[in-house]
């Protein structure tokens, strides 16, 4: 089983990974050039099918194996919002979901970070010796 700092590691690579191509979803939806359009509608298809098959890694054997259940099951409620959030047949792009993800991606990124940080030590000020 991966160890709660590989989890995290792996996580916000992955979660930083998903949030860059959602910006540049976002970002084809704003341009006004040739072709943008079908690169739009690419990059949705690809973000889409990402998540669709990262979702149907986590009952996989072999990440069984790689992940713990408790782990597996952070990994897969995470992607299972992202795709109810991009679940539509129409091609434009969807600016408020995207920017709901990626708050959402961002608060997952942070919360492993901060599991991920050694628990701070604090020692005792001395006390001033009352006489």
């Amino acid at each position: 089983m991966a160890s709660t700092e590989a989890f995290a590691a792996a996580s916000i690579e992955l979660y930083s990974r998903l949030w860059a191509a959602l910006d540049r979803w976002l970002t084809l939806g704003e341009a006004d050039s040739p072709g943008a359009s079908a690169r739009l509608e690419l990059t949705g298809e690809i973000v889409r099918l990402e998540v669709h098959l990262l979702l149907n890694a986590c009952d996989t054997a072999s990440w069984r194996l790689l992940l713990s259940a408790p782990q597996r099951q952070s990994l897969k409620s995470l992607l299972q919002e992202i795709q109810l959030a991009f679940d539509t047949d129409t091609a434009e792009v969807p600016q408020l979901s995207i920017i709901s993800v990626q708050n959402r991606l961002l608060e997952a990124i942070l919360e492993h970070r901060a599991s991920s940080l050694p628990t701070p030590q604090f020692e005792h000020a001395p006390r001033a010796n009352r006489g």
